[in-house]
């Protein structure tokens, strides 16, 4: 699961914009805040951003339908959770701060035990426990309709660079002895877009997915600025998750190439397209390259110019081992 987006919406081009690029770089579900629960209502004399609210909720459900993407966000109240159920957004989510709003909880599970909605995303509070954070899950229904997503917790040694610290061994606990899924937040996790990159790497050695926040302009964001990525970080941090869904198919590649022979197995147009069929890649990415195509007599030298390409591009993707 590879949930991706901006903290908040801002406008509905702006949701379309970077809803389009996460998905073309593989994500699974688009995120963005309509309600947003801030610390504090003014912060340096300016008022905090709240979200577009209902309207938000609008957007997320147009790109739903028009992008084919399901989409993911926060819900505070019983009122907010009758709007998501109403335009069906596919992952209503409750945030750290309503974790322990045990009878909260409760009145989410009735809304949507009724609706369409995949599952409930369940993120773990700052000062929580693993057993409180699985005890709140079961009041929102348990392992079938619940996804937990790990998004930090308050550390002894917290400061103003690293706002929470990443319970790595509290996502191994609930995967080892539980039938939860979860997912891991490294933007919420660490507070620093610096960091993100290597905690993704970490987090998917032992989780189900991950959920970063991205922004084409980061500091011009207006929330949580600092903890979200550009569009040329995320992807390097979407490759990280290809490299991982692929695997096996990548290990195997070099083998699979030796097996194939004849005309058919020349590094052009042909072997392109099966290199984006096998890998899942988006059409274009391989058959892009302007690989040429031959009279046989240049069989070798066209051959070798293609693995050149090929090779470059899969590298840059970060594909190749």
């Amino acid at each position: 699961m590879f949930i991706a987006g901006p903290c908040g919406i801002e406008s509905s081009e702006q949701a379309f914009k970077i809803a389009e690029f996460v998905k073309s770089k593989g994500a699974t579900v688009f995120r963005a805040g309509c309600y947003k629960g801030m610390n504090r209502p003014v912060v340096d004399g300016k008022p905090e951003y709240l979200g577009m609210g209902d309207k938000g909720v609008e957007i997320l459900s147009d790109i739903q339908y028009t992008l084919d993407i399901p989409c993911l966000t926060d819900m505070q109240s019983v009122r907010q959770a009758e709007v998501l159920h109403k335009y069906g957004i596919a992952y209503p989510q409750v945030g750290a701060r309503n974790m322990d709003s045990l009878e909260l909880l409760r009145q989410f599970k009735k809304i949507f035990n009724k609706s369409k909605a995949k599952a409930i995303v369940l993120k773990r509070g700052p000062s929580a426990t693993v057993d409180e954070w699985l005890g709140a899950a079961e009041h929102l229904g348990g392992p079938e309709r619940v996804i937990l997503c790990e998004r930090g917790i308050v550390s002894f040694d917290r400061t103003k660079d690293t706002r929470w610290r990443l319970d790595m061994v509290g996502v191994a606990y609930i995967k080892e002895y539980t039938q939860y899924r979860i997912i891991v937040d490294p933007s919420h996790g660490s507070g620093d877009h610096n960091l993100i990159y290597r905690l993704s790497a970490a987090a998917l050695a032992i989780a189900d997915g991950l959920m970063i926040e991205v922004h084409p302009y980061p500091l011009t964001s207006p929330t949580d600025g600092k903890q979200t990525i550009d569009f040329t970080e995320f992807t390097r941090v979407a490759n990280l998750v290809l490299k991982k869904k692929l695997g096996p198919k990548l290990a195997k590649l070099d083998q699979d190439v030796e097996r194939m022979t004849g005309v058919t197995a020349f590094w052009g147009i042909d072997y392109a397209l099966q290199i984006e069929k096998r890998l899942g890649l988006p059409p274009g990415t391989i058959t892009n390259l302007k690989l040429t195509t031959t009279r046989f007599a240049d069989f070798l030298q066209d051959e070798a110019n293609n693995i050149t390409k090929i090779n470059n591009k899969l590298d840059d993707l970060g594909l190749l081992y």
